[in-house]
């Protein structure tokens, strides 16, 4: 994956209905999908297929978990610390 798909590849798997959060500044998180149970294999897939067409991204952590926290999909590591 490139730098510039960044976006592309949160908006796919957002898409799904898979909520993705960055956790503080160095980590993001997908999260158990928002579906119902009959839709859970299949967008399990998808998330699959998304991440595999997208492939390797690694090298990308810290632009990924930039990006959603630009768009407001975080939560910050002292909230965390507190629960």
């Amino acid at each position: 994956m490139h730098k510039t798909e960044v976006p592309e590849f949160i908006d796919a798997i957002l898409a799904t209905g898979t909520p993705l959060m960055a956790v503080g500044h160095d980590v993001y998180v997908f999260a158990e999908a928002d579906v119902p149970i009959e839709d859970f294999d299949r967008v399990v897939n998808e998330v699959h297929e998304i991440c595999e067409r997208y492939g390797e991204r690694d090298h990308l952590r810290h632009d990924i978990v930039a990006y959603l926290r630009q768009i407001g999909r975080f939560i910050d590591d002292d909230h965390i610390a507190q629960h």
